[in-house]
C-alpha cells in the first residue's frame, strides 16, 4: 500500500456545500472527487479542465462549472467478482445489447505490459454471449473506477498495433504510458507523431485465459 498523506484545504462553506450537493448527484463523497481531481491533472498535467474565462463561462456558478467537469468523469463500478484480474463477471443484456461496463471491464483486466484492440473486445464478448458483437455502445464509456484510478484506455491499440484509438488519453500520453510498463513503442516510418507498438502480436493479451463467471 502507497504511503498516504492528510490533505487539509480551506474553503467558502457555502461553495462545500454546493460541491457536497454536486458530489452526492454523481454518487461519490468530496474525498474521492478530490482524489480524482489530483489523478486527473497528473494525468493530463495540466488543470483538468478549461481555464477560459469567456463571458459565457462567467455567467456559470462555480457549482454549475464543477457540476460539467465531475459528469464527465462517468464512474466505473466493477461488478460482484469483476474485481479478480482472472475472471470476467458476466452481467445481463441490457434491451438485448452487451452492457457498456463489460467493454470497460475486459480492458481492465489487460495487465499492464499487454495491449489489447478493440476488435479483440468485441470477439471476446461475442464469445461470451453468444453473438456478433461489431461495434462499442452508444453510451460514453467510464473513464475513471470507483477507487478513482483511470481506465486503462492506453492499453487499447488498433489490430495492427498503432496508438491513438481515442481513449488513450492522446498519442503522446498512451505513448508514454506504455513505454512506461515496458511495451516497446517506436514512430511508424518517418510519420511524425504516429506511433505504433513493436512487435504487437507478441504483447496481445489473450482473453480466453481468464475464467467466466456469470453473475446472474
Amino acid at each position: 500500500m502507497t504511503e498516504q498523506t492528510m490533505l487539509q484545504v480551506r474553503i467558502d462553506n457555502k461553495l462545500k456545500e454546493e460541491a457536497a450537493a454536486v458530489f452526492e448527484q454523481i454518487g461519490i463523497d468530496i474525498p474521492t472527487a478530490v482524489r480524482m481531481f489530483f489523478k486527473a491533472a497528473v494525468r493530463e498535467q495540466r488543470l483538468p479542465f478549461s481555464t477560459d474565462v469567456s463571458a459565457a463561462s462567467k455567467e456559470k456558478t462555480d457549482a454549475e462549472k464543477l457540476m460539467a467537469i465531475m459528469k464527465s468523469m462517468v464512474l466505473y463500478e466493477p461488478p460482484i467478482m469483476g474485481d479478480d484480474a482472472e475472471v470476467i463477471a458476466v452481467l445481463p443484456l441490457e434491451y438485448g445489447q452487451v452492457p457498456a461496463s463489460m467493454f470497460v471491464q475486459l480492458v481492465t483486466k489487460v495487465p499492464a505490459g499487454k495491449i489489447t484492440c478493440w476488435e479483440d473486445v468485441f470477439k471476446a464478448l461475442g464469445e461470451i454471449y453468444g453473438m456478433e458483437v461489431k461495434s462499442l455502445p452508444d453510451k460514453t464509456l467510464p473513464n475513471i473506477d470507483s477507487n478513482s484510478d483511470f481506465i486503462p484506455y492506453w492499453r487499447v491499440v488498433s489490430n495492427r498495433g498503432i496508438l491513438g484509438t481515442g481513449r488513450g488519453g492522446g498519442k503522446e500520453h498512451q505513448r508514454e504510458s506504455l513505454l512506461k510498463e515496458g511495451v516497446p513503442v517506436v514512430q511508424r516510418g518517418n510519420v511524425q507523431g504516429s506511433y505504433k507498438v513493436e512487435n504487437y502480436r507478441d504483447y496481445m493479451f489473450d482473453f480466453s485465459k481468464l475464467k467466466i463467471l456469470k453473475t446472474y
